[in-house]
């Protein structure tokens, strides 16, 4: 999956799972001209991100979606009032 980002790619790396927040664009085979919207949360470990892309293989296999595009918010702490929009966007295809 292509990544761009607007980070450096040093504050990218942690030392380990962080929570991670990530909204999925994605269509349906019964409705291809509809693009919807998933929201997924879990810890994981940045930049390989393995839970989401287990789960991205996971999605597609079972129910035959496309994804569109993934908008991924990172969060360091579990502090609901501090989370932040770190400027990831993957798009699949």
């Amino acid at each position: 999956m292509p990544m761009t980002t607007a980070m450096p790619h040093s504050k990218m790396l942690s030392d380990g799972p962080q929570m991670t927040s990530v909204e999925i664009l994605y269509q349906t085979p019964g409705r291809p001209h509809l693009i919807q919207s998933f929201l997924w949360q879990d810890y994981d470990v940045a930049p390989e991100f393995p839970r989401l892309k287990r789960f991205l293989r996971f999605w597609a296999e079972r129910f035959g979606v496309t994804v569109h595009s993934i908008h991924l918010i990172e969060q360091e702490e579990t502090s609901p009032a501090e989370a932040h929009y770190m400027g990831y966007s993957l798009v699949v295809h």
